[in-house]
């Protein structure tokens, strides 16, 4: 039997594990949605619930408010595909389930142990045999509004944008903003097209009053936890929650207790609007404490030293190119020199001894590990100019790790 796997991509891993035990009892598993996708990736995902002999639903909070959960369900009942709602969230109601859901027995997979996994083989060997799809397929839903890519191709188009495809741009991204599903990556969005050479300033003075009080995260009164799951906000406290907060611009226009009563996100996107990073930046300031980002092996520790922030990126490279760089655009070395060099003398007197064959140890990684994990570079800014720093910030992650599009934040040791 081929299932299709309709889920919210916040589901992702609970969708994962469903589908897993459904290819392990014999069946086929399609699962597979990118919230930025556009019209060729939504048309592929309607060929597939067509081709589907079993819709399965993973029934979550998350699920009964994305868009395209909601149009995914409503193509295949119009293409009277057989559906198996999955329950996997506490958080729903079943009480309160849609009039098309609640008629639809489900199974209860929240506890995802072996009696879930039963429960799950046993509605499947139940469930009726698929029947014919209609004749004439019913019309296709048009895409939702939580899938970007199409906008996205067009703002980092290089062709210029007149004044009417800027607004239209700007509108489409707006609509897109409240959508529980695509509301954060409809601001970055909004950040791309705000950096575009050819925009006007109207629309750029629009594009900054949304972002401005657009709040970090707004889930009306739920909040991910350590784990990536939800959890619930209590009443008394929900209307404070998901007030909006505006991001600090600059050190003396922003409130010590504000930036550090909110925990600082686990990742960072590294890009040209910091403003998360500029927060983090301004909260080390403010609170003299120490935070560390990494990417893969290279690590940044941001802390105060005296009345000036110390920013100390520790890295280590086969090539020292990296390093002179960074020292170009005003890093200053502070590595440990004695490691490295006793590393060197060692690799010297490995080289007469074995006739030059201690030069091919290098190409061991630990050894490679060895010689260069001291390379250290550092800069200092005043406590005044958090804005500064986190443009520094990006720029020495851009020269360490091109490719790379966010850091990962832990509590550093200062």
């Amino acid at each position: 039997m081929k299932v299709f796997m309709s889920y919210s991509r916040s589901d992702a891993p609970v969708a994962g594990s469903v589908a897993e035990d459904i290819r392990q009892l014999g069946h086929a598993a399609w699962y597979d949605r990118e919230v930025s996708g556009g019209q060729a990736w939504w048309s592929a995902i309607l060929g597939q619930i067509r081709e589907s002999e079993l819709f399965a639903v993973i029934l979550t909070a998350r699920s009964l408010e994305s868009q395209a959960c909601r149009a995914e369900f409503g193509y295949a009942s119009r293409l009277q595909r057989t559906i198996l709602p999955v329950l996997c969230d506490d958080g729903v109601k079943v009480s309160l389930l849609p009039p098309e859901l609640s008629r639809i027995q489900f199974v209860d997979y929240r506890a995802q142990d072996k009696r879930a996994a039963f429960a799950l083989a046993n509605a499947l060997r139940l469930l009726p045999e698929a029947v014919p799809l209609p004749d004439p397929l019913p019309s296709e839903p048009p895409v939702p509004l939580s899938y970007l890519g199409d906008l996205r191709a067009q703002i980092e188009s290089d062709q210029e944008i007149d004044l009417a495809a800027q607004r239209g741009l700007l509108l489409e991204v707006k609509k897109r903003i409240k959508d529980p599903e695509s509301g954060e990556d409809a601001l970055e969005l909004l950040r791309l097209l705000r950096n575009r050479p050819d925009l006007l300033a109207s629309v750029a003075e629009e594009i900054d009053a949304v972002v401005d009080r657009k709040p970090a995260k707004k889930r009306r009164d739920r909040a991910p936890d350590e784990d990536g799951g939800v959890v619930t906000t209590p009443p008394q406290r929900a209307k404070q929650a998901t007030k909006p907060r505006r991001a600090p611009r600059d050190a003396k226009e922003t409130d010590a207790k504000e930036i550090v009563s909110a925990a600082p996100p686990r990742t960072i996107r590294l890009s040209d609007d910091n403003d998360r990073l500029e927060e983090l930046v301004a909260r080390v300031a403010a609170a003299s404490e120490c935070w560390t980002l990494k990417v893969e092996e290279d690590k940044l520790n941001i802390r105060v030293d005296g009345n000036q922030l110390l920013l100390t990126a520790s890295f280590g490279r086969w090539s020292d190119k990296p390093g002179k760089t960074l020292e170009a655009m005003g890093w200053i070395d502070d590595s440990p020199d004695a490691g490295r060099a006793l590393g060197w003398l060692g690799l010297g007197a490995l080289s007469v001894a074995t006739g030059g064959l201690g030069a091919g140890l290098l190409m061991h990684k630990g050894t490679r590990d060895y010689l260069m994990k001291a390379t250290r570079k550092v800069r200092r800014f005043p406590l005044s100019q958090p804005k500064e720093a986190a443009a520094s910030i990006v720029e020495c992650f851009g020269i360490l790790r091109p490719d790379a599009t966010s850091a990962v934040v832990s509590k550093g040791e200062g």
